[in-house]
């Protein structure tokens, strides 16, 4: 059984947060950079609280599967 470890309520899925662009302040202009999908940054989060549990799928299911962590 998964638990969210901040507010400790059961998990029966997890939400995705994907950053896909970032904001750069280049001399004197600010400006938006497109990542490519390799790049982008994933976190999956308790969907009740807003926790990153983690920024791995395999943890993700793993967390999600209830496994123990070695």
């Amino acid at each position: 059984m998964a638990v969210c470890p901040k507010c400790g309520r059961v998990l029966d899925h997890l939400a995705i947060r994907s950053y896909n662009a970032i904001l750069t302040h280049e001399d004197g202009e600010v400006k938006i950079e497109h990542l490519e999908w390799w790049k982008a940054r994933t976190e999956y989060l308790c969907p009740y609280c807003d926790a990153v549990l983690t920024d791995g799928y395999e943890d993700a299911v793993a967390l999600l599967r209830g496994d123990e962590e070695d």
